[in-house]
């Protein structure tokens, strides 16, 4: 079932702060940007003795307020932003019949969700008792008609607000998932880099040390224990390849909002940043959320469907009801020699492969800092790939794959990072999800879930699993965000490996993949695949019966 999104209706054409430049430049002034809001009024709040808070505040100055008052809209800021971000922002809400407060965050020292919480809580009484006076303007407020959005970090702030006071009757967040902070370290032993950068000046040792687990669980297990009790509506958005808060751990976060009243999560595509080609789209749809839930527009958004996807490459929009969705069947394909991913178990008694973890001079601790260079140019990256032959039926693949590898490593841990591409049939990679896992167990077998994901995957492309020492996370630059290239979300192991993946009859090792509409993927009968010389390799590998073809690249 897919719901369509209700376009606002509007008596009015409405601009974007950025088409109002556009047009002011042509005319020579920047007088043409006008908006029937008056503000913005600025000011130091003080949230806490010796804290401020940097605001301002826009309202609308045409009509009359709603007999309880105008509803209201907080605006947090991403990482490195301010106020001004949003400002845009600010002033198309404020057009549109809402009281806004966009506002600085603290300094960086200084962020923690318990200080959100209460600088929400202050901004709020501050604006309900103090601001009309100190403004000199009659601005009513509705005390219920309160909510807030924010991305990356005002998403971080937003959830905070959502998780840990009752100041708010509908919220948006963007790009921003809690649940990062525990899944990987609880479940993959992994320390992404968010996380490692923030613990390494609390606690010594080595990683990912039982003390940077208990740091996490303990400052964050609390806060994700609120996520049942949530009563408010809440649409989340992230995007599938967020190599900062992946899209996995989103919809955890959306499926522990059990007590909501209504709950939307939209899925793009794309990066940490908001895709150019699906921001409109994300813009309405949360729109469309403040109206309903803090005017009471008749606009169907209550009744459309809580899962918002959007696909990888054609930006084509498909929704379901619940998840998983219904329908949803799962195909095994095997890691194989010759570089394979096939469609039956092997037979062969004993087949492997092996990559190398090479950290070079690098030591835990004479890390200067957790940025990509550092780990990109002294952890030499090594690689396996097992790919396909291609597709001779489309496959639509939607939700979140696994991956389960017999594995064996030299050193005390060893990390296991796992990619999955669509190939194109000129050799072209879309990265589709990505997993990681990091264990001090050797022999193991390791299950490692994929990051969500949503792609039709076309005729005569084919599917390759990628395995890794080193998680870069490059993603497509065509298909409309941000590159992302260069990334690495989870930290190396400093410790020098070399680590086997077996793929025999007594160690299968496989990827399930999700799909709907089908239960299995329909590949050619045997011939050369169109690879380039890479596949050409792995196919006369495969007629010599010998192992998976192996990359190595810095």
């Amino acid at each position: 079932m897919t719901a369509k999104i209700m376009m606002r209706a509007s008596t009015k054409k409405k601009q974007s702060i950025i088409g109002a430049v556009f047009i002011s430049v042509l005319l020579g002034s920047l007088s043409a940007a006008t908006w029937a809001f008056s503000g913005p009024y600025a000011s130091l709040v003080t949230v806490e003795p010796g804290v401020q808070i940097d605001v301002d505040v826009r309202w609308p100055d045409v009509g009359s307020p709603p007999e309880a008052g105008w509803p209201v809209i907080f605006i947090a800021h991403p990482g490195g932003g301010d106020k001004n971000t949003f400002a845009d922002v600010a002033a198309d809400f404020a057009d549109d019949g809402y009281v806004t407060l966009n506002y600085t965050n603290r300094p960086n020292e200084d962020r923690s969700p318990s200080n959100f919480a209460n600088d929400i809580v202050a901004l709020k009484a501050w604006l309900l008792n103090d601001f009309q006076a100190e403004a000199g303007a009659s601005v009513p407020t509705d005390t219920n008609a309160y909510g807030m959005t924010g991305t990356s970090l005002g998403g971080y702030t937003t959830w905070s607000g959502i998780l840990l006071t009752n100041a708010f009757a509908a919220a948006v967040p963007f790009n921003f998932a809690y649940h990062m902070y525990t899944d990987h370290i609880e479940t993959q032993g992994s320390l992404d880099r968010v996380s490692g950068g923030q613990a390494a000046s609390l606690v010594t040792g080595e990683y990912p040390a039982a003390a940077i687990d208990t740091l996490m669980e303990s400052s964050f297990n609390p806060i994700l224990a609120n996520f049942p009790g949530v009563t408010i509506p809440v649409q989340n958005h992230i995007a599938m390849l967020d190599g900062r808060w992946p899209g996995s751990h989103a919809l955890t976060d959306h499926l522990n909002l059990t007590a909501a009243s209504q709950r939307m999560i939209y899925i793009g595509t794309g990066g940490h940043g908001t895709a150019t080609n699906d921001e409109a789209y994300r813009f309405q749809l949360r729109q469309d959320w403040f109206d309903h839930h803090l005017k009471g527009a008749a606009n169907s958004i209550d009744t459309t469907d809580a899962i918002q996807i959007s696909l990888l490459g054609s930006n084509e929009k498909i929704s379901y009801p619940s998840w998983p969705p219904a329908g949803q069947a799962s195909t095994m394909l095997y890691l194989g020699g010759g570089g394979q991913l096939n469609t039956s178990a092997p037979i062969v008694s004993s087949a492997s492969a092996s990559y190398t973890n090479d950290p070079g001079l690098l030591t835990w601790a004479a890390l200067p800092n957790f940025d990509d260079t550092t780990f990109r140019s002294q952890v030499n990256r090594d690689v396996l790939t097992f790919e396909t032959l291609p597709l001779v039926e489309e496959a639509l693949i939607v939700g979140e794959p696994s991956v389960v590898l017999h594995v064996e490593g030299t050193a005390s841990r060893y990390q296991v990072n796992v990619h999955l591409f669509d190939v194109s049939a000129a050799g072209e990679p879309i990265l589709l999800a990505v997993g990681t896992a990091t264990t001090d167990v050797s022999p193991a077998q390791l299950t490692i879930p994929l990051t969500v994901t949503g792609r039709r995957v076309p005729v005569g492309h084919s599917l390759r699993l990628e395995v890794t020492n080193r998680d870069d996370q490059d993603i497509d630059p065509t298909d409309g965000h941000t590159p992302e290239q260069g990334l690495l979300r989870f930290i190396p192991f400093i410790e020098y490996s070399d680590n086997q993946i077996f793929f025999d009859s007594a160690r299968p090792s496989s990827v399930t993949i999700p799909l709907i509409g089908a239960s299995e993927l329909s590949f050619s009968s045997f011939q050369v695949p169109a690879l380039g010389g890479i596949g050409l390799l792995a196919l006369g590998l495969s007629m010599l019966g010998l192992g998976a073809v192996k990359l190595r690249r810095k």
